[in-house]
């Protein structure tokens, strides 16, 4: 089944992980990023786990998995080796929460791709489980061609965007410059500069 691709704000949301092993280290390298909302449970974790743990806000409860657990979880992560407690975690889940089964990606209804992201710009990049790999030489593809340079290009539209915000002409005016410098894109720094002080004068 495929699944929508989205992006979600999880700063505030209780992430609840069930397992301590090494696809879990993983899983937390990337979550850890963007929140430490996160309840790890799990008799034993590895040492970089521990390390993690130590050093962030993430709770590691060292026992087993009980059902009240992931009662106001809003994302359960399935990560033990063990096949039945796995769908057991499933099972037991409120309607309201996301899983994500690491170990049985089709009985969960979230999966995280593989990302690249660089500034404003982040693309992420799935195969359904086709190929990882081939994924993974995407993203290879996607980081080189969407460099600094790129990157700069697109703070700079950021600010043109912020900038005509708070400019007073046409909606449609407006909505012309945003799409001309996509079409003609301004790479060069001074090139930039004169073209934001340029708009600045539209409001005079």
């Amino acid at each position: 089944m495929s699944k929508l691709p989205v992006m979600i704000d999880i700063t505030e949301k209780l992430i609840v992980v069930i397992g301590g092993g090494k696809a879990v280290e993983r899983r937390l390298n990337k979550l850890s990023k963007w929140t430490e909302n996160i309840v790890i449970i799990s008799p034993s974790i590895t040492a970089q786990i521990k390390e993690l743990v130590a050093s962030t806000n993430i709770v590691w409860k060292k026992r087993e998995f009980h059902p009240l657990d992931i009662e106001n979880a809003s994302l359960v992560i399935i990560a033990t080796n063990d096949v039945e407690l796995n769908r057991r975690i499933s099972h037991d889940a409120p309607s309201h929460a996301w899983i994500n089964a690491m170990h049985d990606a089709e009985n969960g209804d979230l999966e995280f791709p593989i990302y690249m992201q660089n500034g404003h710009l982040t693309i992420a990049i799935s195969t359904n489980g086709a190929s990882p790999i081939l994924a993974k030489k995407i993203k290879k593809d996607m980081e080189e061609k969407f460099n600094d340079k790129y990157v700069t290009y697109i703070d700079f539209l950021y600010e043109v965007r912020q900038l005509l915000k708070g400019l007073s002409i046409d909606p449609l005016k407006k909505h012309d410059y945003l799409k001309e410098i996509v079409e003609n894109p301004i790479y060069e720094e001074e090139d930039q500069l004169a073209y934001l002080k340029e708009l600045k004068s539209e409001n005079k």
